[in-house]
C-alpha cells in the first residue's frame, strides 16, 4: 500500500489552515509549485478530493475535514517526538558501559565522579579488567568505550588521547638508593626485580624500554597485581617500574621511594576509544567530549593536585587499524 510522506500532510495541513497556497508555501520555506505537486500527489495517494478551488477562495472538502484532523494529531505527535529528542540531548541520559585495564581504576573513578554530577542521568558502568580480558570484551564488542595505555596492532580501533602515563621506578624508602640522583640504568637493572605477569600492559611496556635499549632486568619475582607488586616493594623484596598512577598515593605518604633513574619517568600515554563503525550512543559522546574537556585534567591531578589545568593534549583522534 502507498502511504502519503510525512512532509505531504504537512503541506495539506497548512494549505487547510491558511486556505492559501502562498502562505502555505511561505510557513514551509518552499515554492507554490512544490505546494501545488505535493497536494495533488497526497489527493491521487488517498483517491479522495481534498482541496477545492473556486475562484481565487480554496476550500477544503469534507473527506478533507477527516483527513485534517488526523493530520493534525500526527504533526503533534511529530513536534512531542522532536521536544522530547531536544530534551534528551540537553539531558543525555541511559547506561555507559566502559572496559579499562587495571591500571586505570586508579584515575578513571574520579573523571566519573566529576563526570556522574555534571550528567547525572546516565548510568556508568565500569569493568576492571586485564589487557587480555579487555581485547576479549573489544572482540566481543561488549562495551560502549575502552581505555588502555597501548593500541592493539591487530584491532581496528578509532582513539583520541585521554592523559600521560609515565612510569617510575619505586623502592623501599629504606633502599640504599632512595636517595640518590641520576642513578644510572645500568644500576639499577641489577637489582632484584618485581614484575607483573604476562599478558600485563606494565611488564610489555617495560619490556618495550629494554628491548630498544637491547637490555634486561634481574626478574626476581613476579607478583600478578599492582597491588601485590606495592607490597612486596614496601616489604623490601626488591624494586620495580610501575605506572605512576598506581604508586603516587603511597609515595607522597612516604611509603616508598621513587628512584632518580637516567630515562625516567618512561613516558607513555593512556587512550580511549571504540571499534570502528561502532555507533555511538549520545551518553557515549557525551563522555568523549568530556574526556575532551575536562577529564583529561581531572585524570592528570591524580598525578599532579597543584596543577589541575597542566594537560593540554592533541585532540586530533587517530584510526589504528
Amino acid at each position: 500500500m502507498i502511504r502519503p510522506t510525512i512532509r505531504q500532510l504537512q503541506i495539506f495541513d497548512s494549505v487547510a489552515r491558511h486556505k492559501s497556497f502562498t502562505r502555505a508555501a511561505e510557513e514551509l520555506f518552499i515554492t507554490q509549485s512544490t505546494v501545488s505537486i505535493q497536494l495533488k500527489q497526497l489527493a491521487e495517494t488517498l483517491k479522495i478530493p481534498l482541496i477545492e478551488q473556486v475562484g481565487k477562495k480554496i476550500y477544503v472538502t469534507s473527506a478533507g475535514e477527516m483527513l485534517l484532523a488526523s493530520c493534525q494529531k500526527i504533526i503533534s505527535i511529530l513536534n512531542e517526538m522532536e521536544h522530547d529528542i531536544a530534551e534528551f540531548k540537553n539531558n543525555p541520559q541511559g547506561d555507559l558501559h566502559i572496559s579499562g585495564t587495571i591500571t586505570t581504576q586508579f584515575f578513571l573513578p574520579r573523571v566519573f565522579g566529576a563526570f556522574s554530577k555534571k550528567y547525572p542521568d546516565i548510568n556508568i558502568n565500569f569493568h576492571v579488567v586485564s589487557r587480555p580480558a579487555l581485547m576479549e570484551r573489544f572482540s566481543r564488542n561488549q562495551d560502549d568505550l575502552y581505555v588502555l595505555g597501548r593500541i592493539p596492532e591487530d584491532m581496528a580501533l578509532k582513539v583520541i588521547p585521554f592523559v600521560e602515563n609515565p612510569f617510575v621506578v619505586i623502592a623501599s624508602k629504606n633502599h640504599p638508593l632512595a636517595n640518590s640522583k641520576n642513578i644510572p640504568l645500568e644500576t639499577i637493572l641489577q637489582e632484584p626485580f618485581l614484575v607483573r605477569e604476562p599478558g600485563s600492559t606494565t611488564l610489555k611496556e617495560i619490556q618495550r624500554f629494554l628491548d630498544a635499549k637491547k637490555m634486561t632486568i634481574n626478574k626476581k619475582m613476579v607478583l600478578g597485581g599492582n597491588e601485590a607488586i606495592k607490597q612486596g616493594v614496601m616489604g623490601g623484596l626488591g624494586i620495580s617500574i610501575l605506572s605512576q598512577f598506581t604508586t603516587e598515593l603511597e609515595h607522597n605518604l612516604g611509603m616508598i621511594a621513587e628512584l632518580d633513574v637516567e630515562g625516567f619517568p618512561i613516558k607513555n600515554q593512556w587512550y580511549i576509544g571504540y571499534p570502528v563503525g561502532k555507533k555511538l550512543s549520545l551518553a557515549s559522546n557525551t563522555f568523549l567530549d568530556f574526556v575532551r574537556n575536562q577529564g583529561r585534567d581531572i585524570a592528570l591531578s591524580c598525578l599532579h593536585p597543584e596543577l589541575p589545568n597542566m594537560s593540554k593534549m592533541s585532540e586530533q583522534e587517530n584510526i589504528a587499524n
